[in-house]
């Protein structure tokens, strides 16, 4: 579904159809990642104002069994969506035959599907089917879900997420078209692990033919069981968007591997955090960088664990979840998610923040001045406590440079009867 910059006006009286009425302008604005709404200029509060979106295009897409869809354009207009999907139905683009997919089948209880569709080609000169111009399943003989989709100006299409299938697709380095040995062509445990993925033109300059150019697992051991690494973002950085893709992709989520540098995921020798800090079969964060031009373990160019190991007393254990991540221009990865983790005294028993609220009463509102020592990764924070309904923190955090300094905070909490649920929303920057 693709939607036009709304029209904005106030109606002359008399007049609902906006003849001789006064335009506002405006347009539309991003509230989250899922929700939609408008941006409004100045207008006269005591008129009515109408808010006219105009539907530019829109189509079904799928076999019945879709989920998780992911969507993303490119600067000619065309639209990509990736999801999961358990439908041996789903369309593919039997119009190109000389683009064929990569596969054709659905392999296993649920794979990945990704799709192109070019909205331009509308009739008479062309049947609505010419508009899927590339579809495909992509994954294993198990469950694969989808967290992230991404696509840069050379049409190239990252998909990251986990998977349980032994078997997913990974790229096989023949020697020709670019393709790209993986990281890791096989779970390095059984269970569900994390996965990255790149579909690319085997010519760019002659957009002949998708190939699966580069696509590794994501995955990490566990003595005490077996690991389950999660993958819930995927960015590709700002110079992957321009003139000249480097095949940078950013991947988040969480992880109970407790993996050495040595193996290069979770973390690797360029870690901020080259250890995890949780107990036995809890979750970590992670990020990692890859380099989808580079083979085996050179294209990990860095990797971290990123989280605490104190839990509230109060706690349901693993309950950290990943969230979302971002790119700026300097190659800085901003990572969020959820964790129950105190920070502790001294702060490195905890989540590695420079602040963050814990042990607040929410019985009495009482302040509580936090003093904490900035560590030398850390170059500035900008804080934001919000209490939401189950009693939790909002903590956003920049991680970047090399600076000391010392901190005090102080907090407010709720004049209200139940007690502090423990867990904090984290955001957090990563200099890489």
């Amino acid at each position: 579904m693709r939607f036009r910059a709304p029209r904005i006006y106030q109606p002359a009286s008399g007049n609902a159809s906006g003849n001789g009425g006064n335009a506002i302008t405006g347009g539309f604005r991003q509230l989250a990642g899922n929700k939609i709404g408008f941006a409004i200029g100045d207008y006269d509060h005591s008129r009515e104002l109408v808010i006219d979106p105009v539907l530019s295009y829109s189509t079904y897409l799928g076999g019945g069994g879709e989920s998780l869809a992911q969507v993303a354009v490119d600067t000619a207009g065309n639209i990509y969506v990736a999801g999961s999907t358990t439908s041996a139905n789903f369309p593919l683009n039997t119009q190109y035959p000389n683009n064929p997919p990569y596969q054709s089948t659905l392999n296993g209880t649920q794979n990945i599907f990704i799709a192109v569709i070019n909205p331009t080609l509308q009739p008479p000169l062309y049947i609505p089917a010419q508009q899927l111009v590339y579809a495909t399943y992509l994954g294993g003989s198990g469950t694969d879900s989808l967290a992230g989709l991404a696509v840069d100006n050379l049409q190239s299409i990252y998909v990251a997420g986990s998977t349980d299938s032994p078997n997913f697709p990974v790229s096989v380095n023949s020697g020709a078209n670019g393709v790209v040995a993986p990281f890791q062509s096989a779970p390095s445990q059984p269970g569900t692990h994390g996965f990255l993925s790149k579909l690319a033109f085997s010519n760019p300059l002659n957009s002949a033919v998708y190939e699966l150019a580069y696509s590794t697992y994501l995955s990490g051991t566990n003595a005490a069981a077996n690991a389950v690494d999660l993958v819930t973002g995927v960015a590709i950085d700002s110079t992957a968007e321009g003139t000249a893709p480097d095949g940078n992709a950013y991947v988040t989520g969480t992880t109970t591997s407790t993996n050495l540098v040595g193996d290069f995921f979770p973390a690797n020798p360029n870690g901020f955090q080259q250890q995890s800090n949780a107990a036995a079969g809890q979750p970590q964060f992670f990020a990692t960088l890859i380099d989808t031009d580079l083979p085996g373990t050179s294209g990990v160019t860095y990797s971290t664990y990123f989280g605490g190991g104190v839990f509230a007393p109060d706690a349901v254990i693993g309950a950290n979840v990943g969230g979302g991540i971002a790119v700026d221009s300097s190659g800085n990865m901003y990572i969020t998610g959820t964790t129950n983790m105190l920070p502790g005294r001294p702060l490195r028993r905890g989540v590695p923040a420079l602040q963050c609220a814990a042990g607040l009463s929410r019985r009495t509102g009482q302040r509580r001045q936090l003093s904490k020592d900035e560590p030398d990764q850390y170059r500035r924070v900008h804080r934001r406590d919000q209490p939401d309904l189950a009693g939790s923190q909002s903590v956003v955090l920049h991680l970047c440079g090399r600076q000391r300094r010392r901190y005090g905070q102080r907090h407010r909490g709720g004049h209200q009867r139940q007690r502090l649920c423990h867990r904090f929303d984290l955001f957090a920057g990563l200099g890489v």
